[in-house]
């Protein structure tokens, strides 16, 4: 959680985004979804991390919106998010160039826009010619294999729903509650 704050996952979009947060109290909702998702379908954390922190950082924080889509994000909400954004994917199709990343994150600057998004796959000498050190000035990553720890969280999500959610799952996957009234 702590690496997430502080925008020192190693994963240079996030990173990106978290540096601009703490720097200016606000980031693009493009860049929101990328964090929320990160925290909580890699690092399979408690979405209520993600709502504190963006209440305590947004200078734009609304309580009700920021519950709201934190929920979606976590898989509790009425709107729950169907997608998930890799990190790097994500980072390939919305700042292709690296132009974001260079921004928030200076001490990548100097690496060719092919290694902007994932520095751990530059050479060494590359990296060392970009004054690019992993661990040193930029973090190495909190994740080593983000598909494994897509597949645990994922795992997580379905033991709730075969466990004490499993009256609450309709055949289409959709979570269902019961009213006073019976309808559900």
């Amino acid at each position: 959680l702590e690496a997430w704050q502080a925008g020192a996952t190693g994963f240079p979009l996030v990173d990106a985004a978290m540096a601009q947060l703490w720097a200016t109290g606000w980031m693009p909702n493009y860049m929101r979804h990328v964090v929320a998702g990160f925290l909580v379908e890699f690092l399979n954390l408690d979405w209520r991390h993600g709502l504190r922190w963006f209440d305590y950082t947004l200078v734009d924080a609304d309580t009700a919106i920021n519950a709201y889509m934190w929920q979606n994000g976590g898989h509790s909400g009425m709107d729950q998010w169907n997608f998930v954004m890799h990190p790097v994917f994500a980072a390939k199709s919305c700042d292709p160039e690296g132009d974001y990343v260079r921004r928030w994150l200076p001490q990548l600057a100097a690496l060719p826009v092919e290694y902007i998004h994932c520095p751990w796959e530059a050479p060494f000498a590359l990296r060392a010619a970009a004054g690019v050190v992993l661990g040193g000035n930029y973090p190495k990553r909190i994740l080593d294999d983000l598909e494994a720890a897509r597949r645990a969280s994922h795992a997580a999500v379905m033991a709730v729903r075969r466990g004490p959610a499993r009256g609450q799952v309709l055949p289409s996957g959709h979570e269902w509650l019961a009213l006073d009234n019976g309808v559900r």
